[in-house]
């Protein structure tokens, strides 16, 4: 069973911890999006009404409110007015098959075939 002193210790060392995250500023974001209809992909919170940007990142997503916490006087404002926003996809659609039999293979769609000469040339 730990002792009182070492108890303290371990109390203080986490609270020495856990202050400097109180006094982290909220990040400023680039570009927020409000009222809106978002799809978050996430099962246990699959909507929210607003999400905050800040360069390539989400920094919220959630309530009007909890994204304007990060507004700024640099921050440009979007009212989406009800529309449906879903996280962007990107198909490159390759077949997998084909792309693996091209990488233990011989790679040979850039070679230049010379056209076909008939004999008596």
């Amino acid at each position: 069973m730990p002792t009182f002193p070492s108890l303290l210790g371990l109390t203080l060392a986490c609270a020495a911890l856990v202050a400097p995250l109180a006094r982290i500023p909220a990040q400023d974001a680039d570009l927020i999006f409000r009222n809106a209809r978002i799809w978050t992909g996430d099962s246990t919170r699959p909507r929210a009404e607003a999400v905050a940007v800040r360069g390539e990142r989400l920094i919220a997503v959630g309530t009007n409110a909890e994204a304007d916490a990060h507004r700024a006087a640099h921050t440009r404002v979007i009212d989406a007015g009800g529309r449906f926003i879903t996280p962007g996809f990107i198909d490159d659609h390759t077949h997998f098959a084909q792309a693996g039999a091209l990488l233990i293979g011989a790679n040979l769609l850039d070679v230049c075939i010379p056209p076909h000469r008939s004999p008596s040339a």
